[in-house]
C-alpha cells in the first residue's frame, strides 16, 4: 500500500479495509496483497471516515460527501445520502435490528431501515438537546440492543433502549477546564469501556454508571478500541501528536501500558490475523501480537522476573512477573548507586503471573535496574530509560 492518509479501518470475515480519500483498499487474510475498489462518485478530499458492512452490503461515510454503498466489494457503488445532509461529516455507524444507524459531526444521529426497497435516512435524535453538544458524535456503540452515544465535550454520554425513540443522557465523569468528550466505545468481557479525552472508563451496567483509569497521557484526541482474543486495547492519541497503546483483561477495571508511539496518530485501530493495525496519516503501521519479552502462554510454575516491554522506553513500561505461590511481593526500581527511585510493589500476592506498570516521567535518562523479591527469592534485571 502506498504511503497514504487512511482513516478508518473495518475488519469483516478475513477480510481487513482500510479507507482513503475515494479509495477503500482491502487485504484477504494476513498474506493477501492489497486490492483497491473503484474510486467513490465523490470530489477529492471526501475522505472514508467510518466503514461498515453487513453480509454484501458495505457501507461508507465520509467528509460532507454522504454516504456510499456497494454490494460489489467497491466496482459499483450507490448514494445512500437521502435524508441526510451532506454539509455534515460522517463520524460512526452501528447496526441493531436490521436499521442501520449513522453519527454525525453536527447534525445527530439518522437511522436507515436496511430492509426498505427505497431506503431513506431518518432523523433519530429525541431527546439529545442541540445546544449541548449532544448532536456533534465521536462514536456510536450497541451494546447488548442499548445504543451508547458519545458526543460533545460536556461529559455526558447519550443511551437509547431498543423500541424507543428516545435518548437520555448519563453522566460518565466530571468536565475538565478542556472540556470531556468520549471519543470511542466498545466491549471488554461483557462491560462496556470507554475512551474520553482525560483517560479510559468502563461500566458494567451497560453506561449507567463509569468506573475512570488516569492512563497519565494528558489530553486525548482521537481515540480507537480493537479485541484480540482476550484483551482489549485502546489506542489514546495525544494532542502533542503521538499514541499510547493499554491493553486490559477485566472489563476494565485494570490497564496495562503497552507500547508508545511517538508522532504517530491513531485514527482507526483493529486486530486482524494476528496483527494490531494502526490507521495514520502517513499509511498503516501493524505490530505482531505475542512480541519478544511478553508471552501470554507463559505458567507460574516459577519465581520469574521477565524484561520490562518496551525497553528502552519513555516514560511507560509494563514488567511482568511469576510467583508459584502465594507470598508478599516486593518490586522496585533502583540507580546505578543503589538508590531506591521506585516502589511499584509492596503486597501479597495471589500464586500467578502478574503485570505492573512503570512511569518513569519524573527520572532523567539513564540505566536503571528492577528488583524482585519473593519469600527468600530474589532476581534483578536491567531496564533504560531513554528521553
Amino acid at each position: 500500500m502506498e504511503d497514504i492518509f487512511i482513516e478508518s479501518l473495518l475488519v469483516h470475515e478475513n477480510n481487513l479495509y482500510a479507507g482513503a480519500d475515494t479509495i477503500i483498499y482491502k487485504k484477504i487474510g494476513i498474506d493477501g496483497t492489497w486490492q483497491k475498489t473503484k474510486p467513490l462518485p465523490a470530489d477529492p478530499g471526501a475522505g472514508v471516515s467510518t466503514m461498515i458492512k453487513t453480509g454484501n452490503r458495505l457501507f461508507v461515510g465520509t467528509h460532507r460527501h454522504g454516504v456510499f454503498e456497494t454490494n460489489d466489494e467497491g466496482d459499483i457503488w450507490i448514494d445512500r445520502s437521502t435524508g441526510l445532509s451532506k454539509s455534515f461529516a460522517v463520524t460512526s455507524f452501528t447496526i441493531r435490528n436490521g436499521i442501520l444507524y449513522a453519527g454525525t459531526s453536527g447534525n445527530g444521529i439518522f437511522a436507515l431501515d436496511l430492509s426498505s426497497a427505497s431506503p431513506e435516512w431518518i432523523p433519530f435524535r429525541n431527546g439529545l438537546p442541540d445546544n449541548t453538544g449532544a448532536w456533534d458524535i465521536n462514536t456510536l456503540y450497541n451494546h447488548d440492543g442499548i445504543l451508547v452515544s458519545g458526543a460533545g465535550q460536556s461529559g455526558y454520554v447519550y443511551l437509547n433502549k431498543a423500541g424507543s425513540d428516545q435518548w437520555y443522557e448519563q453522566q460518565f465523569g466530571e468536565m475538565v477546564q478542556i472540556g470531556l468528550g468520549m471519543w470511542a466505545l466498545s466491549n471488554a468481557n461483557g462491560s462496556v469501556v470507554g475512551a474520553a479525552s482525560n483517560g479510559l472508563y468502563s461500566s458494567s451496567d451497560s453506561g449507567s454508571t463509569w468506573k475512570y483509569f488516569n492512563p497519565g497521557t494528558g489530553i486525548i484526541a482521537p481515540a480507537r478500541f480493537a479485541g484480540y482474543k482476550e484483551k482489549v486495547y485502546a489506542a489514546l492519541t495525544k494532542l502533542t501528536f503521538g499514541t499510547f497503546i493499554f491493553s486490559t483483561v477485566d472489563g476494565g477495571k485494570e490497564w496495562h501500558f503497552e507500547e508508545n508511539l511517538p508522532g504517530i496518530p491513531a485514527y482507526d485501530f483493529k486486530a486482524f490475523s494476528d496483527r494490531l493495525y494502526l490507521a495514520s496519516y502517513n499509511g498503516l503501521w501493524y505490530r505482531n501480537m505475542n512480541p519478544a519479552g511478553i508471552d501470554d502462554n507463559i505458567t507460574p510454575a516459577d519465581f520469574v522476573l521477565y524484561q520490562n516491554y518496551p525497553n528502552p522506553f519513555n516514560p511507560f513500561t509494563t514488567i511482568k512477573y511469576s510467583v508459584p505461590v502465594r507470598s508478599h511481593v516486593s518490586l522496585k526500581v533502583y540507580d546505578v548507586l543503589g538508590r531506591e527511585v521506585a516502589a511499584l510493589v509492596n503486597e501479597t500476592k495471589e500464586k500467578g503471573i502478574h503485570s505492573v506498570n512503570f512511569i518513569a516521567d519524573n527520572i532523567s535518562s539513564g540505566v536503571y535496574f528492577y528488583k524482585l523479591t519473593a519469600g527468600k527469592s530474589a532476581v534483578s534485571k536491567k531496564l533504560l530509560v531513554l528521553k
